[in-house]
């Protein structure tokens, strides 16, 4: 047919109509398979370009142009690259495939993965690209399943594209840590402003979020800001010598105190103790302290002396239901010598615990030792008004829950006791 003789002549363009949209579109899918192919091919050399930049950075530079020579010119089976005996792996020192003991499964390497993309390109089944690399064929079955869908190569199959998302799951692996920032940020705060322990918080605020092991845990790591660690609990203390003060050795010993009051199960007993200033200092805190709630009571004083600690316990007494006191107990320092008047004028009975034995009152000296945490050794208590005392110290000493009292407060437990009299 004279296709120039039919473009000039209508009719026989006209009736050749359906034969030249044909040859159109033939054309058409033509070129576009042209294009197609091209597109493949450029797609193709990007990915390459990609996949030896990964393995230089991941094996060095000559491993990588090894292994590039053998993806690129002899893979088959009678290549150096798989005869040769003392191939490391994608990390150095890794121990090679055929090496592996039984029962342990290691992820997929770069490497691995362009050895399938290599392999598939001879067109092998599974099983036989499975034996070649030592896995198992599920191992491959599912590696080219995750993304055959999802890759730009004509093999449907990507080893960058596979790694990279191998890579960006693997940081989801694992278990998440507990001290998340919000944790973090609450747990700060309750030490900071409430000067909350770690066990406290992990019982209270964070109960069945952290526990108190986590929570130390995080400052072994460093996860708290840097001034934390200033929140903790002072553990231990340094021995001093024994006071040269004289001692006296009348009054009623404590080994006379009823059994309810040596077990807490009855209130109204309380411990009495001294925390003094430091040496050029003036002043000191006397210190009240129920057994059973935990409860505190302090006074700053001016003089350490018996007059000021009389005085301080009878106006304590007089505030409070007879039966709300019942028996003190305080070690044999100067400042209680007037314990014979106390008795007269209140009726609550002193009993005195044994020379150099602070454990037989060990519930105010706790208490001294909480008082501490905001006050330590070498105060000027003189300088401080009993304002200051009690909203820098006792207010949180007493709203602190204790795991003695069922995490209750002191202050919760000695507010059901008055009531319950």
């Amino acid at each position: 047919m004279d296709f120039f003789k039919m473009y000039l002549n209508p009719e026989l363009l006209a009736s050749a109509w359906p034969f030249m949209t044909f040859l159109n579109k033939c054309t058409f899918k033509a070129r576009a398979k042209i294009w197609d192919e091209i597109s493949k091919i450029g797609r193709r050399i990007g990915a390459e370009a990609r996949l030896k930049a990964h393995l230089v950075e991941e094996l060095g530079q000559e491993e990588a142009e090894e292994l590039w020579k053998a993806l690129n010119d002899d893979f088959s089976a009678d290549s150096p690259f798989w005869q040769s005996e003392t191939r490391e792996g994608p990390n150095e020192g890794e121990k090679n495939a055929s090496e592996k003991k039984p029962g342990k499964y290691k992820h997929l390497s770069l490497v691995e993965r362009a050895q399938i993309i290599a392999l598939r390109d001879m067109e092998l089944g599974i099983r036989k690209i499975a034996a070649r690399m030592n896995r198992n064929p599920s191992t491959i079955s599912r590696e080219l399943r995750r993304l055959e869908n999802k890759c730009s190569l004509y093999t449907r199959y990507d080893p960058e594209e596979a790694h990279d998302r191998y890579l960006k799951l693997r940081k989801n692996c694992g278990r998440k840590s507990v001290l998340t920032q919000a944790v973090i940020d609450t747990i700060y705060y309750w030490m900071s402003k409430r000067r909350f322990s770690p066990e406290q918080i992990a019982n209270t605020e964070l109960k069945g979020v952290a526990s108190k092991a986590s929570i130390y845990r995080g400052f072994d790591r460093g996860v708290f800001p840097s001034d934390a660690k200033m929140y903790l609990w002072r553990k231990g203390k340094k021995r001093s010598k024994k006071s040269k003060t004289t001692k006296y050795s009348t009054g009623r010993s404590i080994h006379d105190r009823p059994l309810d009051v040596l077990l807490r199960l009855e209130f109204g007993h309380w411990e009495v103790d001294t925390v003094e200033s430091c040496r050029k200092g003036t002043g000191c805190v006397f210190v009240l302290h129920e057994r059973k709630t935990r409860f505190t009571i302090t006074c700053r004083s001016l003089f350490f002396d018996a007059d000021s600690m009389k005085k301080f316990i009878i106006k304590t007494i007089k505030r409070f239901p007879k039966s709300a006191l019942k028996s003190i107990t305080c070690d044999r320092g100067k400042e209680f010598a007037e314990y014979l008047e106390i008795e007269e004028k209140t009726g609550v009975k002193v009993y005195f615990a044994d020379p150099h034995s602070p454990n037989q009152k060990g519930s105010v000296e706790h208490a001294n030792g909480l008082i501490r945490r905001f006050f330590p050794k070498g105060t000027d208590f003189g300088k401080i008004n009993s304002t200051i005392l009690y909203h820098k110290a006792i207010s949180y000493i007493n709203t602190w829950p204790m795991e003695v009292l069922d995490w209750r407060t002191p202050r919760q437990a000695f507010l059901g006791e008055l009531a319950s009299l």
